[in-house]
């Protein structure tokens, strides 16, 4: 945004972003679906800590991109499914090369 600052007008589809995500969420709160404390800026920690996963190599970060999605999907719900944690996609590795834990 600093190098093309004329590029594009990100506050603008920002604020549009804001407000179609809020009202999404408004009516699956209202439908039952959203667990009722659910704010915006919950899915914006929720995209800050996916973006981390960019770090992990690919393979890693597919499955681990997977699960973790899985895992806010559930965490959103407004009552957890029974079936949830049988659902979860296979847990990734993760470590660092140089971590000398054990599975």
């Amino acid at each position: 945004m600093q190098a093309f600052p004329d590029a594009a007008d990100f506050a603008t589809a920002r604020e549009q972003t804001v407000r179609a995500i809020t009202e999404l969420a408004c009516r699956a709160q209202e439908s039952g679906r959203l667990r009722p404390g659910f704010v915006v800026d919950d899915l914006i920690l929720m995209l800050m800590a996916h973006q981390c996963l960019h770090h992990a190599p690919r393979p890693a970060r597919l499955a681990a991109s997977r699960r973790f999605t899985a895992y806010v999907i559930e965490a959103s719900r407004s009552t957890p499914s029974e079936q949830a944690s049988a659902q979860l996609p296979p847990a990734p590795h993760l470590r660092h090369a140089h971590s000398s834990g054990t599975s």
